[in-house]
């Protein structure tokens, strides 16, 4: 087995990206330091640390870079944050993360994934393995670790790396749980409990690790796994499937320097309904084509709205909301059938109990619209929806959900929806939300 590495990445690509970025925040290390002042030292290394991000591309320690030299950059937050020495810190601390190599006291399982460069966050899969178990009683770690290590020798299995260590899952009482040592391969050994501990088999799984460095403590564990679930938030179709684990790779005979372990959490993807079918793909050739804006201009209003292709191929719709001239909404809409009612999707709304919206927001609420007339300013079918900033959700709308409006106001006798009927299908964002706005779509489906 592999890692998948983010971005399509080859591990070969990252190392090379990692040691470009390497010798660019080196140099500037040494650049700063001959600086004839404070301020060009720290603009020397921020215009360094804007570039190693650039070198290495969609990454999590990248992001950090970039971050890091926006606040360096700004006369305003320079002065607080990055006085005297602070920032030069900061890069070295960079650098070790860049130039860090796991150092391996044993050989990995079988078809074990390579370790997870530090400060990076990727998604691996592991094969089906077989680990020997005990409880931290009392959080006794020590104890296990004996416990395991006599299990081992008796029965003539060898030493393989990393320690597999669960932790709790409540991040205000972060301790560990169980300890595991990993046999070799499931040809190995017996399952069965022996006393205090039992041998298993970890079927085959995927996790999403972060790579780490120094001691591993409850306080560095528990920044890990908010920045892990942070991860898995953004990826859309990932969920969270086990609990947290840490992978340790070194004795405590081995410095501080020199210790690597991983922090993961196991997820799988997003199951769909066996019954669910897709109606629009918003990454499908030019779908970003086929929406048309109908914003408060037709009012008056100087609101705007657009949908483009976005970098993964979705469909975004962006825009701004202005409450000038009696403004204060932006839509989109797109037929579902053309003028000759031939199907342009695999399938319209007939026989829909429910829709699923694949979408990752601002922060923002914003409705789907339904329309089953033609008539450029007919009854609307509405169901809101609210979005977190940066994060993919399914937002699931029963078909009784949706309620008929007509220029913002409730229509209480209007005929009941139809899936059926309906001709078009729109995006708007309204109630009084103003400035920029962005939502990015993957796909409605029905249920």
């Amino acid at each position: 087995m592999v890692a998948l590495a983010f971005s399509g990445s080859t591990a070969m690509d990252l190392a090379n990206k990692r040691e470009r970025a390497a010798v660019t925040l080196r140099f500037a290390l040494v650049e700063a330091q001959n600086a004839t002042d404070q301020d060009s030292g720290v603009r020397t290394l921020a215009l360094a640390a804007r570039a190693a991000s650039e070198q290495l591309g969609e990454s999590v320690l990248g992001a950090r870079l970039e971050r890091d030299a926006q606040s360096a950059l700004n006369p305003e937050t320079a002065q607080t944050e990055f006085a005297d020495q602070s920032f030069r810190a900061v890069i070295e601390s960079a650098l070790a993360d860049l130039e860090f190599v796991p150092y391996l006291e044993a050989e990995l399982p079988v078809g074990f994934p390579a370790p997870t460069p530090v400060g990076e966050i990727e998604r691996k899969q592991y094969p089906r393995y077989r680990m020997a178990q005990a409880p931290m009683t009392g959080g006794r770690s020590m104890g296990a670790f004996w416990l395991l290590f006599q299990h081992i020798q008796k029965n003539d299995i060898a030493m393989t790396a990393p320690v597999e260590t669960t932790w709790s899952e409540d991040p205000s009482d972060q301790r560990e749980i169980s300890m595991a040592f990993l046999y070799a391969s499931t040809d190995l050994g017996q399952r069965g409990d022996e006393g205090e501990l039992e041998v298993l088999d970890i079927e085959p799984a995927w996790a999403v690790s972060l790579g780490c460095r120094g001691y591993m403590t409850a306080e560095v564990v528990a920044d890990a796994r908010a920045q892990l679930l942070e991860w898995i938030e953004s990826h859309k179709g990932l969920v969270v499937s086990g609990e947290m684990r840490t992978m340790g790779y070194n004795s405590p005979m081995i410095p501080m320097n020199r210790r690597y372990f991983e922090v993961q959490i196991p997820v799988e993807p997003v199951s769909q309904p066996a019954e669910s079918k897709l109606v629009i793909d918003f990454a499908s050739g030019t779908e970003f084509e086929r929406w048309m804006p109908v914003n408060d201009s037709v009012m008056g209003g100087l609101s705007w709205s657009s949908v483009k292709r976005g970098p993964d191929g979705n469909s975004i719709f962006a825009g701004e909301v202005s409450l000038d001239n009696n403004g204060g909404f932006a839509s989109v809409r797109s037929n579902l059938r053309d003028g000759s009612r031939s199907k342009r999707v695999e399938s319209d709304l007939a026989g829909a109990k429910a829709l699923v919206l694949l979408a990752r927001g601002d922060g923002n609420a914003y409705k789907l619209r339904l329309r089953s007339s033609d008539s450029f300013e007919g009854v609307s079918y509405e169901a809101r929806f609210e979005t977190k900033r940066g994060i993919w959700s399914e937002h699931v709308f029963e078909i009784e959900a949706f309620k008929p409006v007509w220029r913002g106001r409730d229509v209480p006798n209007a005929n009941q929806l139809r899936p059926e009927d309906v001709r078009s299908v729109g995006i708007m964002i309204s109630d009084k939300q103003v400035g920029g706005f962005w939502l990015e779509l993957a796909s409605l489906s029905k249920l």
